[in-house]
């Protein structure tokens, strides 16, 4: 059974198709000018904000293990907000000798 595309999503698709060619979204190519320092650290922060702790371990443990795709700021924002964290919320990556028995 194939889907059906109704006019609603046709224009929706025509809208946001148009909005993207307008700023430029997801052609890094074509920018103008690179996205500034101070827009990446604010879009940085207020991502972690809302992140999953767990998530922010992810991103730590891939950190840790040599990953080149975060920048300084990034590595940095990261263990400052897991910082900030309540122990609570943070799963601890080893196991105590009365879990094992």
């Amino acid at each position: 059974m194939a889907s059906r595309v109704d006019n609603h999503e046709r224009q929706a698709i025509r809208e946001e198709k148009i909005r993207r060619d307008e700023s430029i979204e997801g052609i890094g190519i074509d920018r103008v000018e690179p996205t500034p320092d101070e827009q990446k650290i604010q879009e940085t922060n207020q991502l972690l904000a809302h992140m999953p702790t767990r998530l922010l371990q992810v991103h730590l443990e891939y950190i840790a293990e040599g990953s080149g795709a975060y920048s300084n700021y990034q590595r940095e924002a990261v263990a400052r907000e897991l910082d900030i964290r309540p122990a609570a919320e943070k799963i601890l990556n080893y196991v105590t000798e009365s879990d094992e028995e």
